[in-house]
């Protein structure tokens, strides 16, 4: 694998968002790649000159051949972290982490993540307050 000199981050866009966070990476001194879908490959949104690799998927849902092109990139660039710049796509960023053995959220904890429900039942678990069943806000903005 050749070595870069600067660290490297994998950003995920399935939307034009993030903008401001690609060129502050570039700014602290990152190699930037992003994987995006072709609609938006064309953008002008994109800093392009904070992006070092630009690549597109067809679907970024498709996670098997998301993570197939990340470990495909990972041969010749020493990744180091992986961003979602949208909620989409965290599960795709877990399993790319989990594939390429990376720290951070893998799928278990961005699932839960996601699930109020189950962040609700581990808050109370570990004995952190939260709402109880009558204080909480139901459909047409009266309390229950």
């Amino acid at each position: 694998m050749a070595e870069s000199a600067a660290p490297t981050i994998l950003c995920l866009a399935s939307y034009e968002k993030g903008a401001p966070f690609l060129q502050e990476c570039k700014r602290q001194g990152w190699e930037v790649l992003l994987i995006t879908v072709p609609a938006l490959e064309h953008s002008a949104f994109w800093p392009r000159e904070s992006i070092d690799g630009f690549y597109c998927m067809p679907d970024l849902a498709d996670t098997r051949a998301v993570v197939n092109g990340a470990a495909y990139l990972a041969r010749t660039h020493a990744i180091q972290k992986v961003i979602p710049l949208d909620e989409y796509d965290l599960m795709t960023a877990a399993a790319i982490r989990e594939h390429l053995r990376l720290p951070g959220l893998g799928d278990c904890a961005t699932r839960l993540g996601r699930d109020p429900l189950g962040l609700r039942a581990r808050a109370a678990a570990a004995g952190l307050p939260g709402p109880r069943g009558g204080d909480a806000v139901t459909l047409g903005g009266r309390r229950g």
